[in-house]
């Protein structure tokens, strides 16, 4: 409700809590009307008294908007036309008192709107509703003065600056915004340029990187095949080596089986001789000694 629509109520506050019969059918058609919630009307059904019901329904009501006060006067004309009357009266007596009730309007607007966007929670100022009008005017320019200023220095804009004559506030927060977006538009701009050269250094430096790898990766296959040729070389000598050793000792096997047969025969010659000295045997081809006739040789 607005500020002369509660102070009517309140003139009124007796008179209802005295005479109006608040029921389930009242109730039921206020919240018809959206002039109280389910939950609202079940609260105050819930007080035990009909005067406990009335004072929770005035208790609610004020906090229910503007339309709420001649929707409320209109259901109570009909059974409660000498209260509907006295309503009528107390608002028109309020409204009357005009000055006062736009002062009032303009420090709550003060008090609960312009001061916490200007000042925010720096400090508390409230300014008293039984200040002149003036007073109250004159500290409303003061506050709109500071906005001025501490938005002009939130926009880092400079108040010698000729072209905030020109714009509203809106439009000087737009301009700045606008700004902003540019300077984040160049930065991702730049920000892409910059990944672009990042993105080809990195791709010749893997270029790079694999050419050197294909090149290392061959080397390597071409030192495997060495190694295995090598390998094969080796075995093939170690087969040669173990093959000649076995010859070789198969070779002194023989010389040793020689030199064993050299001694038997040189054993037998001996008695021989001494037996027979130099006994010569007869031959088609001459004569022989016995160490020829063996084939012996020393």
């Amino acid at each position: 409700m607005e500020p002369n629509q509660v102070r009517a109520l309140h003139n009124c506050h007796r008179d209802l809590l005295r005479d109006l019969e608040v029921d389930r059918s009242f109730l039921l058609s206020l919240y018809i009307d959206n002039i109280i919630t389910e939950e609202q009307k079940n609260e105050i059904m819930e007080e035990k008294s009909r005067r406990g019901k009335c004072a929770k329904l005035l208790e609610i009501i004020p906090r229910r908007g503007p339309r709420c006060f001649p929707t409320f006067v209109s259901k109570i004309r009909k059974d409660y036309s000498w209260i509907a009357e006295k309503l009528d009266k107390e608002l028109t007596k309020e409204r009357k008192n005009l000055p006062k009730d736009v002062n009032d309007k303009l420090t709550e607007v003060i008090n609960n709107e312009v001061c916490p966007m200007v000042y925010g929670c720096e400090r508390n100022i409230i300014t008293p509703s039984n200040n002149h009008p003036g007073q109250t005017v004159g500290r409303l320019s003061e506050m709109m003065t500071a906005l001025k200023y501490r938005s002009l220095r939130a926009l880092e804009m400079s108040t010698k600056d000729k072209r905030i004559e020109e714009l509203s506030l809106p439009g000087l927060i737009s301009r700045k915004v606008q700004s902003l977006h540019d300077d984040v538009n160049g930065m991702k701009t730049e920000l892409q340029t910059e990944r672009k050269k990042i993105r080809a250094r990195n791709n010749n430096d893997d270029q790079k990187v694999n050419k050197d790898i294909s090149k290392l990766t061959k080397d390597l296959k071409r030192q495997k095949e060495s190694n295995k040729k090598m390998e094969s070389s080796v075995k093939n000598k170690d087969k040669k080596i173990s093959s000649l050793q076995n010859f070789n000792l198969h070779l002194e096997k023989e010389n040793l089986d020689l030199k064993a047969r050299l001694e038997e025969l040189e054993k037998s010659e001996k008695p021989l001789t001494h037996r027979y000295g130099s006994a010569t045997t007869h031959g088609s081809q001459g004569i022989t000694t016995i160490s020829e006739l063996f084939d012996i040789t020393s």
